[in-house]
């Protein structure tokens, strides 16, 4: 089965203080060797009604002897609170904002 995984939501915390939704994210991927975050994040977004842009993934893990990973997922109210509130590392790997020139 190409692309099958279940997407598992754990701990959903909501966090108003800085505007975010956070949780605990739990693939399960029996076939694959490991999921895309583009792919984990368009899921989660569909799952919480939010634009692809407000969701930011990191620190996907796979645990030992393989078919799982784990991670966690951050679901912004809106773009400008990402922008204030979200790690530099996660604006310039989501390409929302531009790494500056040296």
């Amino acid at each position: 089965a190409d692309g099958q995984f279940v997407l598992y939501i754990r701990k959903v915390i909501v966090n108003p203080l800085l505007g975010r939704k956070q949780c605990q994210v739990e693939i399960a991927h029996a076939d694959m060797a490991g999921v895309k975050k583009s792919v984990i994040k368009a899921e989660i977004a569909k799952k919480f009604k939010a634009s692809e842009d407000r969701v930011a993934i990191f620190g996907i893990k796979p645990k030992f002897g393989g078919g799982k990973s784990s991670g966690f997922a951050s679901i912004y109210d809106d773009l400008d609170t990402r922008n204030k509130y979200d790690t530099k590392t996660n604006l310039y790997r989501d390409g929302i904002v531009v790494r500056p020139k040296r």
